[in-house]
């Protein structure tokens, strides 16, 4: 979960400077889950996203339905085989100018691209990797560049609020992210002697690290947090809707109250409510 405290400088790799190209933000997020139908109705029931539902294409092709807050776009959810044993998880999509660009950086410094770049028609050009560790992700360039919103802005309610990297070697972490989107990176010593790692887009957030122990089990991933009014009761509804909780709800100093669940398909998901200034 996102922690704050006293930030020091934290250098992998030489030369921290994102450039101009450099990747973010996260402007889409896809749910692959085998329940589909089941998801949907709990995601509507939680956030009250409205949902979109068309073909892919013709013939046996799947459906794609798509979730939004309002008129924000959040993202989608897509069929997943259950023969696949792969569990239910969000997979978030990063905006960078060169989707094949960035594939061979990806694979140069250690990462797997599961789905080579391919056109979304009207949409633009996509891949999905996993980073060294095995964390999914997505790359997608959009024919306009996305505005990157004032991190100290209230989110609106259904929105994607923050992105968290459990990872279990932070080190090798920031150096892959560093080499695919130009991200800096900034660690940060808690009061508890605890360390977590901030991505930047020159000075802008674009998501936080934390390590993966074995102990905490789980493979690497990326955390979405959808921001919400009132985090409290929308886990205690969640967990009526047959959700289960992964970490109990608790106040970040500087940050925000956050909780999280796994929602009835199996995926992770986290809510939160910032603090602001």
């Amino acid at each position: 979960m996102p922690q704050t405290g006293v930030s020091t400088s934290y250098d992998p790799v030489a030369g921290l400077h994102a450039g101009p190209s450099a990747g973010g933000p996260f402007v889409w997020h896809d749910l692959m889950s085998a329940q589909p139908a089941r998801s949907v109705a709990f995601y509507r029931a939680l956030f009250g996203w409205r949902a979109e539902t068309r073909k892919l294409g013709p013939g046996t092709l799947p459906t794609y339905t798509s979730l939004h807050a309002d008129a924000h776009s959040y993202g989608g959810v897509m069929p997943l085989d259950p023969r696949s044993g792969v569990r239910a998880h969000w997979v978030s999509y990063v905006c960078v100018d060169d989707v094949d660009a960035a594939c061979l950086r990806a694979a140069a410094a250690g990462g797997r691209t599961c789905i080579p770049p391919t056109a979304i028609p009207h949409v633009g050009r996509f891949a999905l990797l996993e980073d060294p560790s095995g964390a999914p992700f997505s790359l997608i360039s959009l024919p306009i560049v996305p505005h990157i919103a004032d991190p100290y802005a209230p989110p609106a309610p259904g929105t994607a609020w923050w992105h968290e990297l459990a990872a279990p070697d932070p080190a090798a972490a920031a150096a892959f992210y560093r080499a695919v989107l130009g991200w800096r990176v900034r660690e940060t010593t808690h009061p508890d002697g605890a360390r977590s790692w901030l991505f930047l887009r020159g000075d802008v957030p674009m998501g936080r690290m934390r390590r993966l122990t074995p102990a905490a089990g789980g493979r690497p991933h990326w955390l979405v947090y959808v921001a919400v009014e009132d985090v409290d009761a929308v886990v205690a509804r969640a967990l009526t809707l047959g959700a289960t909780p992964s970490f109990p709800c608790a106040d970040v100093p500087g940050f925000g109250r956050v909780g999280g669940l796994v929602d009835p398909a199996g995926a992770a998901i986290a809510v939160g409510r910032p603090t602001l200034a």
